[in-house]
Order: C-alpha cells, then structure tokens, then sequence
C-alpha cells in the first residue's frame, strides 16, 4: 500500500498530533459521528505465545510499481492472510465530545456505504448522521452492527476545529504505513526484548476537546441481534442510554466545507 489514499465508504477496494485513538472494543457501546472518508490500513498482529508479547505495524505492502516491500512477508514470517484490512476515520465521540480517530471493518464500513448507496450522501459529510455502534459475540465470531440515528449537521464550531487543524493532514501522519526500516527495528525488539514494543511507532498524541455546544436530548440507543460472521474485526459502539454526554448541537451548521 504506497501513500495514503482516501476512498468513499462505498468503494469496495481490494484484498495523530491532535487527536486520540479510539480501540473499538467487543461489548461496549458507542455512538459515533463520522467525518469525512476513511483511509485504507493494513495491520498485522503478532504475538509470541511462549511469553505474552503482542507487536502490531502497518504493513506498506507494496511500492509504487507493484513491488512487496513488507519485510517480514518477503522472509516468510507472515503470509498475506495475515494482512487484515481495516479503514481509519476521523470521529466525533459522543460520549466525552472529542475528535478521535478510529479503525473499522469490512462489517461496519459495508453498513455506512449502504446508508450513502440508500441516500445518496456522505455519510461522514456535513448532514450525516450520529451512528450507535454495538456488537455481538466474541473473539472471531463478534459481529458489529451500526444503526443511524437523526442527521446530525456539523456545527460552525466543528467546521472551524476541522479547518484550523487539518485533520485530513493528521490521519495521513497517524495512520501512515510503517516504513521497511522501521518493521524491522521493531521486530527485532520483538525477538529480543518483547517489552520494548510497549509503545507503537507513532505516538498518540493528547486527547482534542470539541468546542463547547449547546447541549441537546441524547438519543436512546437500541439493542441489536445480530448472526456472526466469519470475518470482522473490532469496530465502535454505542453509548448506554445512561450515558451523560449530550451530542453537539445541529444549529448554526456549516455545510459548505466538504472534507
């Protein structure tokens, strides 16, 4: 994968300073408000089993002309099904009013294309919609589920946060392929000192508050029931009715600025 490269929530593909990492967690509930188009991620995982050591990269895959550039799949230490493709996304969290970055599945990102395909807008443009996020099962069989809530517009406040900090400028920093170089430091610490690997290879940066909105009435989020599938990955959820943060107020929008 060489470069960053944004798609559309309906694109099918193939086979930050600023902002805090929001880990999608089986079990939990969110609600969610996406902004902007995601960016693809290739993530591999590994962990040595004798001693516990979990090291995570993201793999560029391929160079320019087509090339595999992945160190660790040219010696043969991973195979190319253990590239897992995920899509990052900037998101307004509900629950404490912070920009934050996430990644998301083929399952969630297949329920946010089909709700541009059915209204034909953007899902994280200007008058998208708040999403509660959930799921069910556990392990390899936990199976996401997204179910859209009102429109809401993005504030003058959001706009000008979105602006002044360029966050499409940040999730290409945050989020972009490990180099060659870089893989093969880590996995060496990996090998050698599995403790080393403690922290990733970008640096999360602080947590950005939201501008101060005007409080409004939290939607109650719903419960779903939902079959497992066979591949997905960890993805958002929705907050609990009791939840005691207020989304931002769909006045004074702005919906000239397009991501």
């Amino acid at each position: 994968m060489a470069g960053i490269k944004f798609t559309g929530w309906d694109d099918q593909g193939s086979k930050p300073k600023g902002q805090t990492f929001l880990k999608l967690t089986a079990g939990q509930e969110y609600r969610l408000r996406l902004i902007g188009n995601p960016t693809p991620v290739l993530l591999v995982y590994l962990e040595n089993k004798l001693t516990g050591s979990k090291m995570v990269y993201r793999s560029p895959y391929m160079d320019e002309a087509g090339k595999i550039i992945d160190p660790l799949l040219l010696a043969g230490v991973i195979t190319q099904d253990d590239l897992k493709e995920k899509w990052s996304c900037w998101v307004i969290d509900r629950t404490d009013g912070k920009f934050k970055i996430t990644d998301v599945g083929w399952g969630l990102k297949n329920k946010f294309g089909m709700w541009k395909k059915n209204f034909n807008d953007e899902p994280g443009g200007p008058k998208g919609p708040d999403w509660a996020i959930s799921s069910t099962g556990t392990f390899k069989n936990t199976k996401w589920e997204a179910m859209p809530l009102d429109r809401t517009p993005w504030t003058d406040e959001e706009v000008k946060f979105m602006k002044e900090n360029n966050l499409k400028k940040l999730i290409e920093e945050v989020r972009r392929p490990d180099t060659p170089d870089e893989i093969r430091a880590r996995y060496e610490r990996f090998r050698s000192d599995p403790k080393s690997l403690t922290q990733p290879a970008v640096a999360t940066p602080a947590p950005v508050p939201l501008p101060p909105a005007a409080p409004v009435q939290v939607i109650p989020t719903v419960s779903v029931t939902t079959v497992p599938v066979a591949t997905t990955v960890p993805a958002a959820q929705v907050p609990a009715p009791a939840a005691t943060v207020a989304p931002a107020a769909p006045t004074a929008t702005s919906t000239d600025f397009q991501w």
